[in-house]
């Protein structure tokens, strides 16, 4: 008889989103930055410099998702609360599973 093995799966992939969505706005500062010198140009925190990319002003674009950083306040507290009721999630389902296999007292 083989013993059914605990469902992981779908906890994993749970906690990989709430690790992404709170890391997010931190990515897209990094990538905005990192295209924004690869061009030549300079992202800062509220000064517009021109940066011109294939004939194109892409200034404000660089610049919004280079002060994305700032919704890091908002994310990461979310992704501490959802990564609590996961584990309370977890904790509860593991301790029903193990009674359901009879794995506990």
């Amino acid at each position: 008889m083989t013993i059914p093995r605990f469902p992981w799966w779908p906890y994993l992939v749970a906690l990989a989103l709430i690790f992404i969505g709170a890391m997010a706005p931190i990515g897209l500062t990094v990538y905005a930055v990192n295209r924004a010198q690869g061009y030549g140009c300079t992202a800062t925190g509220g000064l517009f410099d021109p940066c011109i990319v294939e004939g194109v002003d892409k200034a404000p674009e660089l610049q919004a998702m280079a002060n994305s950083f700032w919704y890091a306040l908002y994310s990461w507290p979310a992704g501490i609360v959802a990564m609590t009721v996961w584990l309370l999630v977890l904790m509860w389902h593991r301790s029903r599973w193990k009674k359901r296999m009879g794995f506990d007292g």
